[in-house]
């Protein structure tokens, strides 16, 4: 049977929608593109199921739009690298009754030097399937963005002099410009807000990462989405035996999954993963 709506666990695969196109045209480029969806194993919950439908479908065309671009740059310019890789993927950071929140990171190797790395965040709201932005779950964005400032002021990015000259510009640009909005995630311990290589900091700093604990920031973050146990998101092999307080009454049940797929993401609400 399935996991019921008032259970504490959530239960999520996340399949892989792949294109290939092995030695493009003559100059032999294996140009190898996947993303990943989401799929909800619970029953019920139905909105946040029709939201990650949604998603996935926005996976694929975007997928597909990269895909056609790049067969079609190696066609015609070639490349230095006998392969082009491009690949999405789904990063949990929390899930229970409240929200679900994930980042979407991609990683891409068109050629060159090295390859690039970002993430994107999602976070919905559980029971309406609402995408939320960051607004909503703070009670001062101004505050917010102080806060951030501050923080960045304080940290070894700054102290060992890390980020660029023109770093607060960016920061309020993507605070309070209309064409820029914060790559954030509700995780287990906080709200974290992060900057993907070369908007704050060069390549070789790696995500530049604001994290702001609950109990320490409870007062801005809004207290329907504050929490006060620590939970785990977990990703879990297939065929492969765990020992799991499902539902916190301190025993330990044995979890086994079997699918076709490669993998699922096993996310539970309880802190004996």
């Amino acid at each position: 049977g399935g996991v019921t709506e008032t259970t504490d666990v959530f239960v999520m695969e996340t399949p892989s929608y792949y294109l290939n196109n092995y030695d493009t045209a003559e100059e032999g480029v294996d140009v190898n593109y996947s993303a990943e969806g989401i799929v909800l194993l619970n029953d019920g919950w139905d909105n946040i199921k029709t939201a990650f439908n949604s998603y996935n479908e926005e996976q694929k065309e975007s997928l597909d739009k990269e895909y056609k671009n790049a067969i079609a740059d190696a066609e015609e310019y070639g490349s230095d690298s006998e392969e082009w890789a491009y690949e999405s993927s789904v990063i949990f950071e929390r899930a229970d009754e409240t929200v679900i929140s994930f980042y979407n990171g991609i990683y891409s190797y068109l050629g060159g030097a090295h390859p690039s790395y970002m993430l994107d965040g999602y976070t919905y709201n559980t029971v309406t399937g609402e995408k939320l932005e960051i607004k909503d779950v703070v009670n001062d964005y101004d505050e917010l963005y102080s806060i951030v400032t501050e923080y960045l002021k304080n940290s070894t990015y700054y102290n060992d002099e890390i980020l660029y000259e023109d770093w607060e510009n960016t920061v309020y640009a993507y605070f309070y410009d209309d064409s820029y909005s914060p790559v954030w995630a509700l995780t287990n311990e906080g709200l974290e807000i992060t900057f993907n290589p070369y908007e704050l900091a060069p390549y070789a700093a790696g995500m530049v990462v604001v994290d702001l604990p609950y109990n320490e920031y409870e007062n801005c973050i809004k207290e329907e989405y504050v929490k006060e146990e620590t939970f785990l998101c977990k990703e879990i092999s297939t065929y492969q035996d765990y020992e799991v307080d499902i539902d916190g009454d301190g025993t330990f049940e044995s979890v086994r999954v079997e699918t076709n797929d490669d993998y699922v993401k096993y996310v539970a609400n309880n802190d004996s993963l």
